[in-house]
This record gives structure tokens, C-alpha cells and sequence, in this order.
């Protein structure tokens, strides 16, 4: 019997935005990717690798694109299998406003991505906005650690994640790549024993299987979602890697969908 799968940490953009969007991706991070990365792409990958559910991730790389990225997000959770974060940029306007519409809105939370955004995760714009989030009673999703489209720049690795986290209180967030690409002792040392939640996306296959093994042990397979960063990865592809892991059948379960209906409420 096949077992329920949600992708936890999925992109996509609108159609004349794509084409532009992924291959300028693609040029700065020498990787191929795995669809289109429009709405229609990604429904396709979905329906060819068996991902029941994905959860989309936009990102605001400037203040002038928050609402138009958050109204997208709004029309893609009108369509079956997908659901959507909204974004936010520390530059923005009205925060709390723009906060407040994604909230009433019915949106997961906000997705942040420090190294496009430009600042770091512990700065005192970033931890505003997080809190501001929070308050508001949004979830926070966090791009953690190394982006090979910048690698000289590293502004949310798992030492200052946690040192936001210090004044965050109760916020949920939900740190993408195993809590820091590149940063896996790091994030076992830093962030294993918070509230934290991580992604497995864009590791599979791409870090040694005891690595990861080892991150997943560290955290609990009770904090673990299941990502891809489509359209950077091939759903089925990292599922074969999990599934090579030697991991239990409930942990997996877990991992697959328990962990992301429990905590978005599905």
C-alpha cells in the first residue's frame, strides 16, 4: 500500500515569471532542475513521483515584491494538492499590516530566505519581523545554511539561529536542509535540543547517508519534514535516498506526512 507523502518545502512561480526566474537559478547554482517550475510543473512531478501534498515556499527578494509573491500564494491554495507560506521582507512597509493579511488570509506563515533578503538571521531587522510573525501567530520558515547560488555569504547558520531563537519565545519555526546546508554538526549542536523544526530538502543524495542519519537521530524523527526544494530536486529520487537510510516504517511515516499534518494542521 503506498504511503501518503506531503512536500514539505516546494517553488514555483507564475508563468511569465518562470522561465526567467529558474534559469537565472540555474546559471548561478550549476543545477539542472527537475521541472518548470511553474504551478503546472510542479502538479506534474507531483502526480508522476506520488507526493499527495506540497507545500509551497515563495521568497520576496525585495520589499516591492511581498504582495504581489503573497497574492500568488492566495490563488495557489485554491488549487487541489497545493497549500502555500506567504513571504515578507524585512524592508517592507507596514509589516504588521502585510503580517496581519497573511494571516486572514488563511496562509501557513512566512518563508525567509536571509541570504536573498540580505540580512542575517540575528539581526535586529530579522528578529523583528519574527517576532512580529509570531505574534501574529504565523509559522516561520527559515532557508538554513550555505545557497551554492551564494556561497561566500552564509546568513543563517545554525549558531545565529539560535541566538534569535533566544528571544523568539514560543514561535514555531521550521529550519530548511537539515537546519543548515553544510552545517550539519552545527545544527545538531545548536539547534537539536530547541523547538526547531527541519526540512530534508536539497540533501538527499547530495550528503552522506550517516550525515544525515546522524541529523535526523539528533533532532527526532517526531521534528523532521520532507522537502525537495522542487523544483531543485527530483521527489522520487529523494525518497529512494530516505528509504535507503535505515529508518523504521513509523519513522518514516512520520517524516512522509504525520509530522507536517500535526503541525500545519492538515
Amino acid at each position: 500500500m503506498k504511503r501518503k507523502v506531503i512536500d514539505c518545502h516546494t517553488h514555483c512561480f507564475p508563468d511569465k515569471v518562470a522561465p526567467n526566474a529558474v534559469g537565472a537559478l540555474a546559471a548561478t547554482s550549476f543545477l539542472i532542475p527537475d521541472c518548470d517550475g511553474t504551478k503546472d510543473g510542479l502538479l506534474r512531478s507531483m502526480n508522476a513521483c506520488g507526493i499527495d501534498l506540497s507545500i509551497v515556499l515563495p521568497i520576496a527578494t525585495s520589499p516591492k515584491q511581498v504582495e504581489s509573491c503573497n497574492r500568488f500564494a492566495i490563488e495557489l491554495c485554491r488549487e487541489e494538492g497545493l497549500i502555500s507560506f506567504g513571504t515578507m521582507h524585512p524592508d517592507y512597509g507596514d509589516i504588521k499590516a502585510q503580517l496581519r493579511a497573511i494571516r486572514e488570509a488563511g496562509l501557513l506563515g512566512i518563508k525567509l530566505h536571509p541570504d536573498f533578503q540580505g540580512y542575517y538571521i540575528d539581526s535586529p531587522e530579522m528578529v523583528s519581523l519574527m517576532k512580529a510573525a509570531a505574534d501574529e501567530g504565523l509559522m516561520i520558515y527559515l532557508h538554513g545554511g550555505l545557497d551554492i547560488s551564494y556561497p561566500e555569504i552564509n546568513r543563517c547558520t545554525p549558531h545565529r539561529l539560535a541566538r534569535a531563537l533566544t528571544v523568539l519565545g514560543d514561535a514555531t519555526v521550521i529550519c530548511a536542509h537539515m537546519g543548515g546546508f553544510g552545517y550539519f554538526s552545527d545544527s545538531i549542536r545548536y539547534l537539536s535540543q530547541t523547538g526547531v523544526y527541519i526540512d530534508t530538502s536539497a540533501v538527499l543524495g547530495y550528503f552522506p547517508s550517516d550525515d544525515i542519519r546522524a541529523v535526523i537521530d539528533a533532532f527526532g524523527s517526531d521534528r523532521v519534514l520532507f522537502g525537495t526544494d522542487s523544483p531543485w530536486e527530483s521527489p522520487s529520487k529523494a525518497l529512494e535516498t530516505l528509504h535507503r537510510l535505515g529508518l523504521s516504517d513509523s519513522e518514516l511515516e512520520q517524516i512522509e506526512h504525520i509530522n507536517a499534518e500535526k503541525l500545519f494542521g492538515l
